[in-house]
């Protein structure tokens, strides 16, 4: 994606992003420092740090944390959640760190907002110390539940103009490069990396009501979809996810599963030198 439409789409979501619904990217930034094992001896990078999920907690475990946030707004957030840690605004897929900078970089759900993944994954290789590590989150399969969410939204791409639909194709097919643990190994092969194969991390959360949805796809970049439709397509368009939703409900509202994909990669390099 340009990114001046991640900057543009963020800032508009950056408000309610992490807050609407229930704190979402939060639990998984948290359990993605756990996996990397980030320790107190470490100095770590978090690249497209959002408000701060990933980078709070690798802040109170490690030496350093350093995040980069392009879009200010939630750059400020990001402070506001890891005091402790350095926030600059700036590009996540073109660092300005010194060489060997950092023994983790962590990348929590952003290499597929990268408009060059592969470039991106190189710079933040060259900023890794010769021991360090690469730990980065991607999504996985959806949750079978809400396949009828999938199949409404397919009927309203007719009704998305033609420049828009293919910038959200081509974001979607950014997120595709990475949707299955050989691809993302594969992807990071490529950039110079040898991988540990992915590990799959769930969480199931639940909606309290209909609503709750709505606001959630609005904090984050989904709301790119529902923006590119006219105001009746968006209202049908939620009525009919409504009525598709109602199978679903709980005595605590609307749950649904969603499956990241950890995986830590070393420089190839590294791997050589242990051979």
């Amino acid at each position: 994606m340009d990114p001046r439409d991640v900057l543009d789409v963020f800032d508009r979501a950056a408000e309610t992003y992490d807050l609407a619904a229930f704190p979402f990217f939060t639990p998984f930034g948290e359990a993605l420092v756990e996996f990397a094992g980030v320790g107190p001896d470490d100095h770590v990078l978090d690249v497209g740090c959002g408000a701060g999920a990933a980078l709070a907690p690798a802040a109170r475990r490690a030496a350093s944390a350093v995040g980069i946030e392009l879009v200010p707004a939630m750059a400020e957030r990001a402070r506001a959640a890891a005091p402790e840690a350095q926030v600059v605004v700036g590009d996540a897929s073109s660092l300005d760190f010194a060489h060997h900078a950092f023994d983790v970089v962590l990348a929590a759900f952003v290499v597929f907002f990268m408009p060059d993944p592969t470039a991106a994954l190189t710079g933040w290789r060259q900023v890794l110390s010769p021991a360090g590590r690469l730990v980065i989150s991607t999504w996985a399969g959806a949750d079978p539940r809400w396949s009828f969410e999938r199949d409404i939204r397919r009927g309203f791409l007719s009704e998305i103009p033609q420049e828009t639909l293919q910038d959200l194709g081509a974001g979607i097919a950014l997120l595709n490069r990475f949707d299955g643990p050989s691809k993302v190994q594969e992807e990071l092969r490529v950039a110079g990396f040898e991988p540990d194969p992915p590990v799959e991390h769930q969480i199931e959360f639940v909606f309290r009501d209909e609503d709750a949805w709505w606001e959630w796809n609005w904090s984050h970049g989904s709301r790119l979809f529902l923006e590119a439709l006219a105001e009746s397509a968006r209202e049908r368009f939620r009525e009919l996810v409504y009525a598709g939703m109602q199978p679903l409900r709980t005595d605590g509202g609307f749950p649904r599963r969603y499956t990241a994909l950890f995986t830590r990669a070393v420089p190839a390099a590294q791997v050589m030198g242990n051979t």
